[in-house]
């Protein structure tokens, strides 16, 4: 599977690699989260687009929240469904969608210094399957 995200081979966070974590864009809400490469995926936006449609216990407030723990809290079965549907949206497979999802703002590109386009960090879980 590749990716229409561009990312060098180094890179930790490949469509291979899919964690989950809380960002906000500058003065905004906390949002649940992902990445590849240098890009951050608002779930949050996919989800009220309509992209994760077939997850009935994701709502607003699971992904619109400061922590990660409501989400998490779904369960392994959803966290992976729903990281298995990121990588299918972002695949190459998928190339079509790759303008609608610029166009329409749902992932900032993270900027070359830590924190520069997003108020905080990404905290990301490096071992979901210790916290499920």
């Amino acid at each position: 599977m590749k990716s229409w995200i561009n990312y060098n081979n180094e890179c930790d966070f490949s469509i291979y690699n899919i964690p989950f974590g809380i960002y906000s864009k500058q003065g905004g809400k906390k949002r649940v989260a992902s990445i590849i490469g240098d890009k951050v995926i608002d779930i949050y936006e996919l989800f009220k687009t309509g992209y994760l449609s077939e997850f009935p216990n994701l709502n607003s407030t699971v992904l619109e929240n400061d922590f990660l723990n409501d989400f998490i809290s779904l369960g392994k079965e959803t966290t992976t469904k729903v990281r298995e549907k990121i990588q299918l949206i972002f695949s190459t497979e998928n190339g079509e969608l790759n303008i609608k999802l610029v166009d329409y703002g749902m992932f900032p590109q993270r900027g070359k210094e830590p924190n520069k386009d997003t108020k905080k960090s990404l905290e990301f879980i490096e071992k979901l399957e210790k916290v499920i």
